[in-house]
């Protein structure tokens, strides 16, 4: 199945936006997995263990990359979070 990505010759848009976001990923997914957690178990919402760890996922995936947007609108933030100038 690797090969295959490989082996294509057209860039995948969504593997293209993932490895240009994968350093806020790496930064931010503990903080957005485990609050995803802390609120799916503290409202009682997990039905299941492959729910509750989708959900988890699902968030620690998106929420870093939103919050990478946010940081990109302000330069402090750029500058203290991502560390660009």
């Amino acid at each position: 199945v690797t090969l295959l990505l490989f082996a294509r010759r057209r860039p995948i848009g969504l593997l293209s936006a993932l490895g240009g976001s994968s350093l806020a990923i790496y930064l931010f997914h503990g903080f957005a997995f485990y609050a995803a957690d802390f609120i799916q178990r503290s409202a009682h919402l997990v039905l299941n263990r492959g729910s509750h760890y989708g959900m988890s996922l699902a968030c620690g995936l998106v929420l870093p990359l939103v919050g990478e947007r946010l940081l990109r609108l302000s330069a402090v933030g750029r500058r203290l979070f991502l560390g660009e100038r």
